[in-house]
């Protein structure tokens, strides 16, 4: 299913769990987003982000993919 982060397309409590992997950082407002997770979450929420000192190849390597795709850093991400 396709939808928005910050306003997703499931009722309340529809999972027991939710994983946010590498995602809610790439959001505008990531607190908004987190918030939707915590709404259709029951139980448990796991979210995972690069740190900001973080040099793994991986890192590098989805930021370019994203780069080319025509995503830019928003100010806050630094």
């Amino acid at each position: 299913m396709v939808g928005d982060a910050q306003a997703l397309p499931f009722p309340s409590n529809s999972f027991d769990a939710v994983l946010a992997a590498f995602s809610l950082n790439h959001l505008a407002n990531p607190a908004e987003g987190m918030r939707e997770v915590g709404r259709v979450a029951r139980q448990f929420v796991l979210v995972s982000t690069y740190a900001a000192d973080d040099d793994h190849p991986v890192k590098d390597a989805v930021e370019g993919a994203l780069a080319e795709a025509g995503w830019a850093r928003p100010g806050w991400y630094a």
